[in-house]
This record gives structure tokens, sequence and C-alpha cells, in this order.
């Protein structure tokens, strides 16, 4: 839901956006990037509105989007990205994807007026107010970490092809080795506990070799040889009297689809290695630059540590 409202709202949202409002003559302020705190920063941003045939619709899916209208007035459709086509393919470094410009709801945004964007919502701004009249606006765009908006407590891992690089060495009387990432397990064993969030271990396969590295890591929570991810996670959080929304899921193959799409539709977050399927890749929340094995699931833990 599109949430529009004034300056004065801001400090429910962010104290630190907040700060910088008060403390800064913004109409002064030189266009160009600003960095705030735990992940947040600011781009200051001066322009002529444009016809709306010029322009494309655009959501983001690592930050949340606070909009601040410095001087001027401009119109801005959104729509729900699920009723977009896709233009061009999510752009990872620029945290990017464009849609066909089609109808959609149209907001006017005037001075001294905020409007905040989820990642589900595709906005397309800086749309004249009258078609055949551009005006100069000034605005700040406020990136939030979408980590900020949500309290994770539980991190789900799958194993082969996340916490491990994938390859399986077996011989004659059965698996003989695995290789894990000493950084992945500083990540679960040192950081996870001070920020509060539970490790859990899902994989279809058994493992004693993984038994051995939980123990090692202090993890509890180790489902193995589980055939309905999805199924067997929704019954870990009804005993912990928990929900999806609570959970940050990482994996890298078909079979963590549908675990990820129950945990993105309720609100989680859902991350993979830099060498997932591509089905996973095209889904997830955050794609680590890191491959499976490689340190993927430390990147993501230090990803989830920024608004801490």
């Amino acid at each position: 839901m599109i949430e529009k409202f004034s300056i004065l709202d801001i400090d429910n949202i962010s104290s630190e956006i907040g700060y910088f409002l008060k403390e800064n003559k913004l109409q002064n302020m030189k266009e160009g990037r600003y960095d705030l705190q735990r992940g947040i920063y600011v781009m200051i941003e001066s322009y002529e509105t444009q016809k709306k045939e010029d322009k494309e619709y655009e959501s983001h899916k690592l930050f949340v989007d606070i909009q601040y209208m410095i001087s001027g007035r401009e119109i801005i459709h959104v729509c729900n990205i699920d009723e977009l086509m896709i233009e061009k393919m999510y752009h990872r470094k620029k945290d990017i994807t464009f849609y066909k410009n089609t109808s959609g709801t149209e907001y006017c945004l005037k001075e001294g007026e905020c409007i905040i964007f989820y990642p589900k919502d595709a906005h397309m701004p800086c749309i004249r107010v009258q078609e055949n009249k551009p005006e100069k606006v000034k605005k700040a765009v406020f990136k939030v970490p979408i980590q900020y908006f949500i309290k994770t407590r539980y991190l789900v891992m799958d194993v082969d092809g996340t916490l491990t690089n994938g390859q399986l060495y077996i011989g004659n009387k059965g698996e003989i080795m695995k290789t894990f990432h000493i950084k992945d397990g500083c990540g679960i064993h040192d950081i996870l506990p001070s920020m509060e969030i539970i490790p859990v271990i899902m994989t279809g396969r058994n493992s004693q070799i993984l038994e051995n590295r939980c123990k090692e890591l202090g993890i509890t929570k180790v489902y193995q040889g589980i055939k309905d991810k999805n199924k067997k996670l929704e019954e870990l959080l009804e005993e912990e009297g928990d929900d999806l929304s609570t959970v940050a899921y990482i994996g890298d193959d078909i079979n963590d689809l549908l675990c990820m799409m129950s945990v993105k539709k309720a609100g989680g977050l859902v991350a993979c290695p830099a060498d997932a399927a591509e089905d996973v890749i095209t889904f997830a929340d955050y794609i680590c630059i890191q491959k499976g094995g490689q340190g993927a699931v430390r990147e993501f833990i230090d990803w989830l540590k920024i608004t801490r």
C-alpha cells in the first residue's frame, strides 16, 4: 500500500531521515549522494518534469524509496509489479527493474510531501502535471535497506550448493567429504547470536558430516532428509509461535523455490549464491556476489546486519 505523508511524520519511519531533513536546508544542497547511518543514503536531484510516454515504471529489490519533494510538483504513477510486464530485467548493481509503460494509480507529489515505495511498488516518477508544461523540481530520494522494515528471527539455510560448493565426494561406503567455508561458520556462530537470529538448517540429504559441522557451530535446529521444505518450515514456525515474515531464507536450486516463494509472499527475505539456478536468481531479493560454499551465507548475514 502506498503511503503519502508530510515531513512531520518522517520520524515514525526513520530517525536518521528525520534528523537529516530537519538539520539541512535542502533547497541549498548540491545534487548528489549523501550517506546517513545504517546503510541509508539520500540522492538530491534536480530536473524538469517529462511527458508520461518518455518514462518507464521502475522497482527496487534491496531498498525502500522514500521520496520527499523539496520544491515543485510532479505526477507519479504507481502499479503493483505483478500487474506489469518487464521491459528490462533486474540490474543487480543499480538495483532496478524496468517495466512497460501502462496505466496505474496517479499521485501528485507537492512541495513538503513524502511518498514511500516498497519493492512491490513499481513507480513512474518525474511526470508533468500539465502535459505541455515542464516544471523545475528538486527532490530528495532516500534509499532505505528493506531489512530495516523487517524483523528477521530465523536464518534458514540450504546446504549443498549454499553452505557448500555443491560437489559431493562419495566413496564405496558413502559420503566421505564436504567442504565448508570458515567465514560462513564465523557468521553463523559469532554474528547471528548478536543479532538475535536463530540459524536453521534444512536440507534434502542426510549427512553425518553436516551433523558434525552443525555441532561445531552450535546449530541445534537441523532438519535433514526433508522432501517438503515448505511444510517443515511452517511446522517449525507454528511450534515457535512465529510466521514466515520472520524468516530470511538462502538457497540455490529449484527445490528451494516453493519455500522461498512462501517466505517472500509473507514479507520475509530470500537470497541465493551467485551461482544459483537461474529461476532462483530471478526470484531472490538478494543475490550474493559470492558462490555457494565460498562465503555466500556470510555475505547475506553481513547484509542483514546493516540495520541492526
